[in-house]
Order: C-alpha cells, then structure tokens, then sequence
C-alpha cells in the first residue's frame, strides 16, 4: 500500500539495508533533493536519517536492520 513517512521529527533511530522488490521508494531529503529506487536497487538508509520516506505502487522490500546489542559481562 502507498505511504509516506515523514523523519523530519523522529530521526530514524537504526541503520536500514533495504532492496526494493516491487514499486517504487522515494527518498527526501530535508534539502529537498529527491533519491528514487526502484526493483533491484538497493540502498542503505543511516541511522538518524531525518528526510520523507515514500512508498509508491504495490511496493514491497527486503530490509535488514541493524541494531546494536550491549556487551555482555
């Protein structure tokens, strides 16, 4: 389903791997300058990202998150 998330305010708080399978990604940044994926392309979107994130079309990804674990005693 089509969406749009807006990161301006909630800066992405994990790095995210993320291969567009389907439809279209579209990415904002706060300067406007516009960053479109489509199937096969891949991207890795950094932690404290704070741009538009937009889903277009029937759009469906593979995404890996990294997230961080504290050591262990």
């Amino acid at each position: 389903t089509p969406a749009k998330t807006d990161h301006r305010n909630r800066p992405l708080e994990y790095d995210e791997f993320v291969l567009v399978l389907n439809g279209k990604l579209v990415l904002t940044e706060p300067d406007g300058t516009v960053h479109e994926f489509t199937p096969g392309q891949a991207l890795i979107v950094p932690k404290g990202y704070t741009g538009t994130w937009e889903q277009q079309g029937r759009y469906r990804e593979l995404a890996i998150i990294a997230t961080h674990r504290s050591p262990s005693n």
